[in-house]
């Protein structure tokens, strides 16, 4: 009975250790030298956030070494002998982007100095397709790896990095709509359309709602896809 006792015992403990040490493993395989690939330079910030002030920068294919992973697509550095952070998606890794926490599906903030380069693809060396100006909206359906969101940018998928982007809470603003909504919410946060202009066909059915102060969202079977003003 002792022995049976001893070996429960001992079964518990590694159950208790086991979560302890595949985060140690997690850890471990995030720490090691980095390349930076941006086209300009990346900015190192004094914390892992969007808003954080700005020490320095990296130029194109310098070599850091990364100490952790943080949330929101964020790499703890050593930056002139003290930590600093960027964001993890300009890093690569013998050919391999470094991994972010998944994001939770839905709108966002842009937070950037200037403007937020959206890509065709989730990498930095993607085409540009466009930008985003600080403090616009957009609705993120799902993360890539690298640190990249998914973004619906003008009918056509679009992505950006995943760390100059801060979720919104609905009740900070309530009366916000987003790509990927359901007509039906947005006529709960704005009200009927002065018109509609409806189109049907083979596909399906699109529809142009047009609000006083010329505001036009577009609509397909039912789901907001773009916004005009």
């Amino acid at each position: 009975m002792k022995r049976f006792g001893k070996f429960i015992a001992a079964f518990f403990l590694i159950l208790t250790l086991l979560p302890y040490q595949q985060a140690t493993a997690s850890a471990n395989e995030d720490r090691g030298h980095y390349t930076v690939k941006v086209e300009t330079t990346l900015n190192v910030r004094d914390k892992p956030s969007p808003k954080a002030k700005v020490i320095g920068s990296l130029k194109n294919k310098t070599v850091v070494y990364v100490y952790s992973k943080e949330p929101g697509g964020w790499s703890r550095i050593k930056y002139n002998n003290k930590a600093g952070y960027v964001a993890s998606s300009y890093l690569s890794k013998n050919g391999k982007k470094v991994e972010q926490e998944k994001a939770v599906a839905g709108h966002y903030k842009v937070k950037v100095a200037t403007t937020l380069n959206v890509r065709e693809k989730p990498g930095p060396k993607a085409k540009v397709i466009g930008s985003l100006k600080n403090d616009m909206v957009v609705y993120v359906y799902n993360t890539e790896p690298g640190g990249w969101s998914r973004i619906n940018y003008q009918n056509k998928a679009g992505f950006v990095a995943s760390s100059y982007l801060v979720p919104i809470k609905e009740k900070e603003e309530p009366g916000m709509i987003h790509i990927g909504m359901a007509k039906e919410e947005v006529l709960k946060r704005w009200g009927k359309p002065g018109r509609i202009n409806r189109t049907i066909t083979a596909y399906g059915i699109s529809e142009q709602w047009i609000y006083p102060g010329l505001f036009y969202l577009y609509f397909e079977d039912g789901i907001l896809t773009a916004i005009q003003d």
